[in-house]
């Protein structure tokens, strides 16, 4: 029961562990959301990509303003805040003109030994949006993330201006 408990607190994303069903519907807690986001959100929800670093999409409960694909698996919530992290000087990487800003513990090169997850966020876009990918995804799993929600978050987001 710890060692569920503990994953579920790693991964920072509702009921998904090494050794869950990867047919189950993933939880995706409710989490407060900026004011006027729903609309966007609905819509970068209708366009997501069906695969991510090679991961089908899967069913979820809980917030409507969420996504899952894979096992364990990678969580996208829209409508986020900005992280609290980020400030105007804070180092971001910007992936076919979208912003993001990564939080959390960066994957090991071979991507299993650094336990966690690792958070990006885009950064001066409403709504935000916010994608937890485990580890377990390797080092390019944050970079596949980035590409594939590249031209979703571009078509349903506004930009108020970019990182330096």
């Amino acid at each position: 029961m710890a060692a569920v408990a503990a994953a579920t607190l790693l991964s920072g994303c509702g009921s998904t562990t090494p050794h869950a069903s990867p047919n189950a519907p993933v939880d995706i807690p409710a989490f407060p959301q900026v004011s006027g986001s729903s609309g966007a959100c609905q819509a970068i929800l209708r366009s997501l990509p069906t695969q991510i670093n090679h991961q089908k999409q899967r069913k979820t409960t809980g917030s409507a303003f969420g996504a899952a694909w894979g096992n364990p698996a990678i969580v996208l919530r829209c409508g986020v805040a900005e992280p609290t992290q980020f400030d105007p000087y804070a180092s971001c990487l910007t992936v076919n003109g979208v912003d993001w800003f990564l939080e959390g513990q960066v994957p090991s090169m071979d991507g299993t030994s650094t336990p966690g997850a690792l958070t990006i966020t885009t950064v001066y876009r409403k709504p935000a949006i916010s994608v937890v990918i485990p580890n377990s995804n390797g080092t390019q799993g944050p970079g596949l993330a980035m590409l594939a929600l590249a031209q979703t978050v571009k078509a349903h987001t506004t930009v108020s201006q970019h990182c330096v």
